[in-house]
């Protein structure tokens, strides 16, 4: 009988970020963006590092006023080292909070926001390979309006995995 991969999941958790009222991205620049980044998280769950994790996310619109069609709303992966003196992407801090400049993380994935509609919910999944020893995800959005003000209309969560042979 011949072997196959499974995936070896580690079980649900959350990301710490506040993104009630998050404010419309402070892109002057293009492809400079701020935004709120979460909690670090320590890529070892159940005693091991694990290699990947999905990312699932709702987002909700404010509801009044209208934000702007055709819009974005940007995931980016904030990375770290185990070292002593953290190194993170874009200088971003230990804890949820806001980051001024995400110009050198990774944009995992965005948000497409289409309509006009007032408090729209909206989902994504993002997948992220190789996680590095320390991570989290970073938020910057781009519809016109803050976000929904309460806190419980959005989340972020993820899912560690890695593949098992069996």
């Amino acid at each position: 009988m011949a072997n196959e991969v499974k995936n070896l999941w580690q079980g649900s958790a959350a990301v710490t970020i506040t993104l009630a009222s998050l404010p419309v991205s402070g892109a002057a620049t293009p492809g400079l963006f701020s935004g709120r980044q979460g909690t670090i998280i320590t890529n070892i769950a159940d005693g091991k590092a694990y290699r990947k994790a999905m990312i699932y996310a709702k987002i909700t619109t404010i509801a009044t006023p209208a934000v702007t069609s055709n819009t974005k709303i940007l995931f980016f992966l904030i990375t770290g080292d185990q070292n002593g003196t953290a190194h993170r992407s874009d200088g971003a801090g230990a804890s949820d909070a806001a980051i001024a400049t995400l110009a050198n993380a990774k944009i995992i994935g965005s948000i497409g926001v289409p309509y006009t509609t007032n408090s729209q919910a909206y989902y994504g999944e993002f997948l992220i390979e190789d996680l590095p020893p320390k991570w989290t995800i970073a938020i910057a959005q781009m519809t016109g309006q803050a976000l929904h003000s309460v806190e419980e209309n959005h989340y972020v969560r993820y899912e560690l995995f890695d593949e098992e042979i069996q």
